[in-house]
């Protein structure tokens, strides 16, 4: 198996179809091994009964099923364990990132020796031309923390879409489920800080992303819990290491 692309999805039945039948169809036309792991976590809606109708017959599409919500960062975590991939990639539900864009990613991580690629929306401007202004102020604020707090010179950690080397995420997979901030929307941040003290090279890759209707997080709410969680974070990793 060459690639695998998790997809955790909660309460997503107005989205998710469109999401995978993208992906579906263009990595199928791509002629490279590929498998489609779907996350589901929590869900009250339907997605659940549109994902496993939607697999039926396409072998590439596999999906796991939790009662309980996990959270972003555990639900992917969950859908990394079971992937085949040599290369182990992740992507938000609501297709903010189509699947063409995400091809540009693996093909960067795939081509360029590095170990891992992730998708940014500062790189070519979005928030300072298209975004809204509380989310660009929040997302330029965060920028700093990181730089500031962790070293990162990442222009987006949280961009939905990345991909990695499988040798590399999985030495990395240990140390990250340590921290719980990894459970939710910090799991980005967490996982490339733990990438960077190992060693690995990640890069940034600027992609189209469509700011998709529908989302029922409140990002101004989100966006105050991983300030804080990301201070939590660093007081953490003063203590253990």
């Amino acid at each position: 198996m060459l690639l695998s692309i998790v997809i955790p999805a909660h309460n997503e039945e107005k989205r998710i179809l469109r999401t995978l039948n993208d992906y579906y169809k263009f990595f199928k036309s791509q002629g490279i091994s590929f498998e489609i792991i779907v996350e589901m976590d929590g869900c009250i809606d339907k997605t659940e009964e549109l994902v496993k109708e939607f697999s039926k017959g396409k072998k590439e599409i596999r999906y796991l099923v939790f009662k309980e919500r996990l959270g972003k960062g555990k639900g992917i975590l969950e859908g990394i364990k079971v992937c085949k991939g040599d290369y182990i990639g992740f992507v938000d539900a609501d297709n903010s990132i189509k699947a063409n864009e995400f091809y540009k990613l693996f093909l960067l991580c795939k081509n360029r020796g590095v170990h891992g690629v992730i998708a940014s929306r500062n790189m070519g401007g979005y928030f300072s031309k298209r975004g809204k202004k509380h989310r660009a102020f929040f997302s330029l604020a965060f920028n700093v923390l990181v730089r500031v707090l962790f070293g990162l010179s990442y222009r987006d950690t949280q961009c939905g879409g990345k991909v990695f080397k499988r040798e590399a995420i999985f030495k990395v997979l240990p140390e990250v489920k340590r921290f719980k901030e990894s459970s939710g929307f910090l799991f980005d941040l967490v996982l490339l800080y733990m990438m960077k003290k190992k060693g690995f090279v990640i890069i940034e890759c600027d992609v189209e992303w469509i700011d998709r209707k529908g989302s029922k997080v409140n990002p101004i709410k989100v966006a105050l819990e991983m300030f804080l969680q990301a201070f939590r974070f660093r007081i953490r990793l003063w203590l253990c290491f």
